[in-house]
This record gives C-alpha cells, structure tokens and sequence, in this order.
C-alpha cells in the first residue's frame, strides 16, 4: 500500500500568472539590458512545472520530486529509520508524522485515518525503531496537562512578583 502526503498545490491560475508575468519580466529585461537577470527569471518560470510528493509504502518513506519528466527519488529505507512520531494537534484538522533518521528528521501530513495506517505499517516494516503510537485523545489530554502547568507556574511567578513588591 502507498500512502500520498497532504501538499499544498499551485492552481492552475496561478500558474499561468506566473508564466505570463514571467514572459513579461524576460521582455523588459531583455529590453533593458539587463541579461544578468534573465536566468533567473527563467528558472521561477520554469519552477511551475515542478512537482513533488511526499510518499510512505512498503520500500520506505520518499520524496519524489519531478520536473519536465525527470523524477527524482530521495528514499530512506525502514531498516535506516530510527524513530517515528504522530502529532495529530499541529496540523489540524490532518494529523502530522515526523520520521527519524539520526538527527534527520521528515515531516509530512497525512489524514488521520492514514496517520494510523502508517504508524502500523512502521512497526511492521522494523520493529527495532520507536514508534510514538499516541492516539489523538491522549495526546489532547497531554497538550491539556501542559497548558495546566503552565498556568500554574504563571500564577506562582505572578504571586511572587506581587509579594516582592509588596517588601
């Protein structure tokens, strides 16, 4: 099974705007004489036709980037990968899965559904690596705790602040 990370796309408007605004830029400085700009236009021209995909399956966890039909594959097997870790809170309402590789790290989105497909899917492939499998209540209930100690110890800092002043 492949599962297909959540990206965000340029619309189709969009792209023709740069293109054209692109065109129009190569025009001017072309007229202008000032070829030293025109490479650099062309290569924001040309990143329209850029594509990439962030993919997790059975070989590992990949980027997959294409442009003009050149595919590029950037892999890191499930035998090379140290640890992986949903966090279902920062990507809402899509559920987030940092991968580990030493001190590497890949984050990707997924839907909820896939977050927990693929945590399964992770201690199947090497069940040497860690695996974070929190679900999304209890990891709720420990932003919940946090959030509480911390009023706490803000509370506690203000009260002193006051008792300090008060000397």
């Amino acid at each position: 099974m492949e599962y297909k990370g959540i990206l965000k796309t340029r619309t189709k408007s969009r792209n023709a705007m740069i293109l054209i605004v692109g065109a129009m830029l190569l025009v001017l400085e072309f007229m202008a004489k000032q070829y030293f700009y025109l490479p650099i236009t062309a290569l924001i021209m040309a990143a329209v036709f850029h594509k990439k995909e962030h993919i997790v399956s059975k070989e590992g966890v990949d980027i997959r980037r294409s442009f003009f039909g050149l595919v590029s594959d950037n892999r890191w097997e499930w035998s090379e990968i140290t640890a992986v870790q949903p966090d279902y809170i920062k990507a809402r309402p899509n559920a987030q899965i940092t991968f580990e590789k030493g001190v590497m790290l890949r984050t990707f989105q997924f839907t909820p559904e896939d977050c927990r497909k693929i945590l399964e899917l992770a201690a199947e492939m090497n069940p040497d690596m860690i695996v974070d499998n929190y679900t999304e209540e209890e990891q709720e209930e420990m932003e919940k705790e946090k959030l509480r100690r911390q009023e706490q110890q803000r509370a506690q800092r203000a009260q002193a602040k006051r008792s300090r002043k008060r000397k």
